[in-house]
């Protein structure tokens, strides 16, 4: 594909993501081209034309036409406009500034296209993962649904954790799987980055099929990132880093990013993350940013159980590019769950911590430019809420839950957190 193609498409509600991006997720035959939208179901027959849609296509119409589409899911598109009419910045602008070089090449000739060779692939390949994340999904993670049957409280599990996404037997994935290495090498060509989640990726048993396939179909444009939750044995870990840096030396692909998702740090890291090895972790990014030509990338999910270790990474990410001196860029979002919810103490609660935030954020980069306008961004929501006594009722029923389920005590690590729900004796 070409490189450096501004999108064309300059509506009030397009969204680059709707032509550039598609997610395939393998394990439930699907797709999607947001990950706040709905999953479209992917018959294997219709695999090659996974990124033109009908749904896809009428999102595309709506965005020319200057409309924000509909979907029938919670909020899909619903949910950037929501922010941008509370006149914040949304992950809609957001993407349209940064993906400067990921426009697909057929909207030069017709900035009015609608089919279109996406310029992203993002693939989902199942839900096998070493940790239970407070916030994650089912349908995302092997060792939350494994919980679930465990204690059997479908109610409880299928308001909070979401309905477990149907799964097709293994034989059927092992179609989509081959349906997409099949495409890839007839198209690969024209992506511009290539994203492998789980789970966690890094312990699937066909990683190394994931990889393999850009030796047979090398694109020497692409980026491929992989987004880990990077604890992960240190042998297992530094082999495959390794393998994946021998498609950079081979020219088979262009440039590998390493996407760590990281909340926070200390304890209260390991407990939004249950499963997270921090000791672990910081060995394998050491490893990962030795190889200059790896990019490392943290990727953060606000939640109301991070942002008082938010700084506590700033500081740890200027002590590992100290020692490595490679930089790593910074990017967030905002939990997608009511009960874990940035906002729900209101505006004042998280004062001191937010100061220390701002005070501390690198600003030298680029790339840590743009992640302190989300963070302060993020700030600037949270100081419109008030206190919600509906979301703290559900913050202490799940996480009290969970510590049962678990054998954890969210009060000892939250402390602060503790002490102010008791202020709302009506939910305590």
């Amino acid at each position: 594909m070409s490189k450096n193609i501004p999108f064309p498409i300059k509506t009030n509600t397009a969204c680059l993501l709707k032509w550039n991006w598609s997610t395939i997720f393998i394990n439930q035959g699907s797709t999607a081209s947001c990950h706040r939208n709905w999953h479209v179901p992917l018959p294997l027959e219709e695999f090659d034309n996974f990124h033109n849609l009908p749904y896809k296509i009428d999102h595309r119409k709506s965005m020319l036409r200057g409309e924000w589409p509909h979907s029938p899911d919670h909020l899909g598109c619903g949910y950037c406009k929501n922010i941008e009419d509370a006149g914040e910045r949304s992950d809609r602008q957001f993407m349209n500034e940064i993906m400067t070089d990921q426009t697909p090449d057929e909207l030069v000739d017709d900035p009015t296209a609608t089919h279109v060779m996406p310029a992203i692939l993002e693939v989902f390949v199942n839900r096998l993962c070493n940790m239970s994340c407070t916030y994650c999904y089912r349908g995302f993670s092997s060792k939350i649904e494994a919980e679930a049957k465990k204690f059997d409280n479908p109610e409880f599990d299928d308001k909070y954790f979401g309905n477990p996404k149907l799964s097709l037997d293994w034989d059927e994935q092992q179609k989509y799987r081959d349906a997409l290495f099949s495409w890839i090498k007839n198209n690969g060509t024209c992506l511009r980055r290539f994203h492998l989640l789980g789970g966690e990726p890094f312990i699937l048993p066909d990683i190394d099929r994931y990889l393999d396939i850009w030796r047979e179909a090398p694109n020497p444009n692409l980026i491929l990132n992989v987004v880990s939750n990077m604890s992960i044995s240190q042998d297992r870990f530094s082999a495959l880093i390794d393998k994946i840096f021998s498609l950079i030396k081979d020219n088979c692909i262009e440039r590998f990013d390493l996407t760590c998702s990281i909340d926070c740090w200390g304890p209260e890291q390991e407990y939004v993350r249950t499963g997270f090895n921090s000791k672990q972790v910081e060995q394998n990014l050491l490893y990962a940013l030795s190889i200059p030509e790896i990019r490392v990338n943290i990727n953060a999910t606000h939640s109301v159980l991070s942002l008082s270790t938010y700084a506590d990474l700033l500081e740890k990410k200027a002590e590992w590019q100290s020692i490595t001196g490679n930089p790593i860029a910074l990017y967030g979002m905002l939990v997608d769950k009511e009960y874990a919810s940035c906002d729900m103490l209101g505006s004042e609660f998280f004062n001191e911590d937010f100061d220390k935030i701002l005070k501390m954020h690198p600003q030298e980069s680029e790339d840590d430019r743009q992640a302190y306008q989300n963070i302060l961004g993020l700030i600037q929501t949270i100081k419109t809420n008030n206190p919600s006594p509906k979301k703290i009722k559900e913050f202490i029923e799940v996480y009290d839950e969970l510590d049962r389920r678990r054998n954890t005590d969210w009060r000892s690590v939250y402390p602060h957190i503790a002490h102010e729900v008791k202020k709302y004796h009506n939910v305590v």
